[in-house]
C-alpha cells in the first residue's frame, strides 16, 4: 500500500495535476499556475488598454 505525501501548499498558487502513482519522471510532476487578483492583471494591461490587446480568445480577450 502506498501513502500519499501531501506537498506543501503555496498561496496564490493552484495545482492542476495529480497523479495517484507517480514516478520519478519529470512528466508525472505536479504543476503549479499563479493566481492573479484583478488589480494586479489590470495594472499590468494598463487597464486592459486596447494597445496592449493581442486578440481574442475562446474565453474573451487575450492581453499581452
Amino acid at each position: 500500500m502506498h501513502r500519499r505525501r501531501k506537498k506543501l501548499e503555496k498561496p496564490g498558487v493552484i495545482p492542476i495535476f495529480s497523479f495517484e502513482n507517480q514516478t520519478e519522471s519529470k512528466e508525472n510532476e505536479d504543476i503549479d499556475i499563479p493566481i492573479f487578483d484583478l488589480p494586479t492583471i489590470a495594472n499590468a494591461t494598463n487597464n486592459f488598454s486596447i494597445d496592449n490587446k493581442l486578440g481574442q480568445g475562446g474565453f474573451g480577450p487575450v492581453y499581452k
